[in-house]
Order: structure tokens, then sequence, then C-alpha cells
């Protein structure tokens, strides 16, 4: 039953607030020098929205560098981990038991 309800609820909320909006707007619908106005700031506004982009735009660049930074790290030592760590130059014969004759 929940299941009807609440959908019946979400399109009676939905059909309040249209009416609610469409009523707000109309009564109080701003004078014409409002529109000169705002039409006139346009571009100030635009210019700004530009610069808030490009500052997000660098915060999302060095949040990626971090965690590329951090994930290279990681994978650094997880196959750090599964080979061993460091490792010699060359093979030692002499440190390797199967590598000894008396080995059987």
């Amino acid at each position: 039953m929940i299941a009807f309800i609440q959908p019946l609820l979400a399109s009676l909320i939905g059909l309040g607030l249209l009416l609610y909006g469409i009523i707000s707007s109309v009564s109080g619908f701003p004078p014409a020098h409002v529109f000169v106005t705002f039409w006139d700031s346009i571009p100030g506004m635009f210019s700004l929205l530009v610069f808030l982009l490009c500052v997000a735009a660098a915060v999302a660049g060095l949040v990626m560098l971090v965690m590329g930074i951090k994930g290279m790290r990681r994978r650094m030592l997880e196959l750090r981990h599964m080979y061993g760590g460091r490792r010699q130059h060359g093979y030692a014969y002499e440190q390797d038991p199967y590598g000894d004759p008396r080995y059987q």
C-alpha cells in the first residue's frame, strides 16, 4: 500500500509547488527597469562565472594530482610487497639453496 501512496503524495506535493510558483511569479512580476539592470549586468556575471569555473578546475586538478600520487605510491607499495622488496642486482648463487649442488 505504501508503494502506491508514496508516488501519489509526491505528485500532490509537485502539483502544490507548481501552483505556488505560478501564482507567486504572476503576482510578484518585477517592473521593467529590473530586467534592464539584469541585462546590463550579464557580462559581469559571465566573467565571474568563468573565474569561478577556473578556480573549480584548479581545485579539481589539485585533487586529481594528489589522488594520482597516492595511487602511484599505493601501487608501488603493493608491487614491492608482491615481489619481496628490494633485490640485489644479478643473481647470487651462494644465497640460493636450490643452486647448491649439495641440496637434494
